[in-house]
């Protein structure tokens, strides 16, 4: 890993008031700083208990992170039991690839922040395996990954449902939010200094321009790299309150056009590579004319396999003349009725 260059706080009255540096170089809260983070109820919690697996298993860790982002400063072993979610979400993306990467495009979120949490994380994670990532980086990403935003997770949860554009003061906090999530990992026990630095570097930018460092390439590590994109590509595939998700393909044209601009060209052809055109969860036409459900990654990533709703025992291969694909279908909006149907695809395939 590369070593931490200097850093220095942003000078604005809202960092100066929340913020402080010590002579070590590190970032902290001050009381006022800390007294952003009082505890908050769920605004509507996901209850999901009736899905079946590993969508389950990913709804209960959902819990449990909900539980450390509503009173993140109350929390006792607080790196603790997020490394032990980190293992859980590692062990989750090895058993069941495709299912995790379906749970991003299918799960309802009615708490946004807390959601996009876990889909970037688990995101991370296999693109962080793709990229032969070592076990201690490897675990970095997932845990920065999962963390990145702990520090304005109400200000993105508000951002998810708002249509305008981010306010003067809700733009500072957003360059601002790297280095908060960062001293508020610190208050809450996290000492790791792999784990700060991805998570104060995660909106640098392959070209200069990111935030808030303006670090060049070379000042940034991959796992923030790794981190960057899948948070910015689980914005693009997550619904929101003014939107529908992207078609993945649509998605991933985007990252890849900015390819060498604000992401590593290599992460994301990788990325592409790993969800294909039709990634697991997304809806696409037959050429028959047909509604599919992708439930696996094909042989290439114009071919996955795919289910018929009304028929889901019945696996199709799109490669074969009976059942080419037509095109991406809009991704409809799910509620949690149909989201409880939909996890039973991945229930054998698991």
């Amino acid at each position: 890993m590369l070593p931490m260059p200097p850093r220095v706080l942003p000078d604005t009255l809202f960092a100066r008031n929340h913020l402080e540096m010590d002579d070590e170089g590190v970032f902290r809260l001050t009381a006022r700083g800390r007294s952003l983070y009082q505890p908050h109820p769920a605004h509507m919690a996901l209850e999901d208990g009736t899905a079946s697996e590993p969508m389950r298993s990913l709804a209960l860790l959902r819990k449990r992170l909900g539980e450390i982002f509503r009173d993140p400063l109350a929390c006792n072993d607080a790196a603790g039991r997020l490394r032990e979610m980190g293992q859980q979400v590692d062990a989750l993306v090895r058993r069941s690839p495709d299912a995790c990467i379906a749970a991003i495009l299918i799960t309802p979120c009615p708490e946004y922040t807390l959601q996009h949490a876990l889909n970037a994380s688990v995101l991370a994670t296999l693109l962080g395996m793709q990229a032969q990532l070592d076990a201690d980086e490897l675990e970095t990403v997932t845990l920065a990954a999962m963390t990145m935003n702990i520090g304005t997770v109400r200000l993105q949860d508000l951002l998810a449902g708002q249509a305008s554009p981010p306010s003067t003061s809700q733009r500072q906090l957003i360059r601002l939010h790297p280095i908060l999530s960062s001293a508020l990992l610190r208050e809450m026990g996290v000492t790791d200094p792999r784990w700060h630095e991805t998570v104060q570097t995660h909106h640098e930018e392959w070209n200069g321009r990111g935030y808030p460092f303006l670090l060049n390439q070379e000042e940034i590590g991959d796992a923030a790299h790794i981190v960057h994109l899948a948070d910015i590509a689980c914005a693009k595939l997550m619904p929101r309150g003014y939107r529908s998700r992207l078609p993945a393909r649509q998605a991933l044209a985007q990252l890849y056009q900015n390819r060498d601009e604000q992401f590593d060209v290599r992460l994301v052809s990788l990325l592409v590579r790993e969800l294909g055109f039709y990634p697991p969860g997304g809806f696409v036409e037959l050429a028959g004319g047909e509604l599919g459900v992708v439930v696996k990654r094909g042989a290439s990533a114009q071919s996955p396999l795919v289910v018929l709703p009304d028929a889901p025992q019945h696996i199709l291969d799109t490669t074969t003349p009976e059942h080419p694909i037509k095109g991406a279908a809009m991704p409809p909006r799910i509620n949690l009725q149909q989201y409880e149907a939909l996890t039973r695809l991945w229930e054998n395939l698991a």
